[in-house]
């Protein structure tokens, strides 16, 4: 068991990170040095104007906490690509993942125009977790949190997490893939 920013003898990778700080990450340092993060920032995440204006699903758990995910991978993004680094694959997913399979980037990233997303942890909506695609897809989809309340008023759909993901994503051609991996209990 690994995880996906473990060392790989077929890629070389590049950790980008915009980190909540009001999440505890006792050694954010030792952490990036780990990973090969070459650009983060630990930053205080306002979500209030959004909470007001989009109501909550009645499933959700962890409440809002997923616009301040959104908040990340958009910052993340915006990290990588002031790196002046044209990179061939972007992969944006949790970091407390752990693969129970070998994740062969390049068997699974054939078309450069599609999304990639494993097949499982939909709840009934697609998968978040982890999704990769080229530089410009992705740019797409790290985008969601600026279009979170352009999604509210064009569907009317209360927010919940994976469903926005799906609802956002729909114009994006999808490949979904298998990946057996866990995450750790308790999690959201």
């Amino acid at each position: 068991k690994k995880n996906i920013l473990e060392s790989n003898s077929e890629h070389t990778i590049h950790g980008y990170l915009c980190h909540n700080a009001d999440n505890s990450l006792p050694d954010l340092e030792r952490f990036c040095d780990l990973y090969n993060i070459k650009k983060y920032e630990n930053i205080h995440i306002n979500i209030d104007e959004l909470i007001r204006q989009i109501p909550l699903a009645p499933n959700m758990a962890a409440k809002y906490l997923s616009f301040k995910m959104y908040f990340c991978w958009y910052r993340a993004f915006q990290l990588m690509k002031s790196s002046d680094i044209n990179y061939d694959i972007v992969i944006n997913f949790r970091a407390d993942i752990v693969l129970n399979q070998p994740f062969v980037f390049s068997e699974i990233f054939k078309q450069v125009d599609s999304l990639y997303v494993p097949s499982d942890f939909d709840y009934g909506g697609m998968n978040d977790q982890i999704a990769l695609g080229s530089m410009a897809t992705m740019e797409y989809y790290v985008n969601i949190y600026n279009k979170l309340l352009e999604i509210y008023e064009t569907t009317k759909t209360p927010f919940h997490t994976e469903t926005y993901v799906k609802l956002y994503n729909e114009p994006l051609q999808i490949k979904r893939f298998p990946l057996k991996y866990n995450l750790p209990p308790g999690r959201f």
